[in-house]
């Protein structure tokens, strides 16, 4: 499964037959690799997530106090390990 909070993620994957399918999958969207099915992401996920990112941001902070912390979502966006 790919979630993805912000950005957009581009996905490469080859179906049983060995062809190359491709899978754009936006922000707030998850998509099941293994179904095919795209879908709006949960709003478990999205609370989640949001907290995930700001719990970064904060060690980040901490870490480098004297730092100014700007956050860009990386092209691919903020993408759910599971």
């Amino acid at each position: 499964m790919i979630k993805v909070l912000v950005g957009l993620y581009l996905s490469g994957l080859y179906d049983a037959q060995g062809n190359a399918k491709t899978q754009v999958i936006m922000g707030l969207q998850q998509f099941d690799v293994r179904t095919g099915v795209l879908q709006a992401l949960p709003d478990v996920d999205k609370t989640g997530m949001t907290k995930l990112l700001s719990q970064i941001r904060m060690v980040s902070m901490q870490s480098m106090p004297n730092q100014t912390i700007t956050y860009s979502p990386p092209p691919g966006g903020f993408v759910s390990p599971h």
